[in-house]
């Protein structure tokens, strides 16, 4: 078992402990285990904050255009002429008995 980040709840002197027949590593520990580089956890910092940074424009547009999609089907599906949310129908979609 692998916790990426954080450290183990109780005490933090041990590096892994052992859980019935493997052993749990936390943050650094596992890193270094994976690696056999005790400063890994933090070497991966930098590149991954920089990736991240180049990644969010094209996550946000994603996300834009998803909103859009789900808020247009929403308003062609539950919502009236007017605009109203159609409540009756929506309610009626969510829990109404199936045909």
């Amino acid at each position: 078992m692998s916790v990426l980040t954080g450290t183990r709840p109780s005490t933090h002197e041990e590096a892994a402990f052992q859980l019935r027949d493997y052993f749990k590593y936390c943050g650094q520990s596992f890193w270094s285990f994976i690696s056999g580089e005790e400063s890994l956890y933090t070497d991966l910092i930098e590149p991954i904050g920089y990736l991240a940074k180049e990644r969010n424009q094209d996550f946000i547009e994603s996300y834009s255009k998803m909103i859009n999609r789900f808020t247009k089907e929403f308003a062609d599906n539950f919502c009236k002429k007017n605009g109203e949310i159609d409540w009756e129908g929506l309610v009626i979609f969510n829990s109404g008995k199936s045909s």
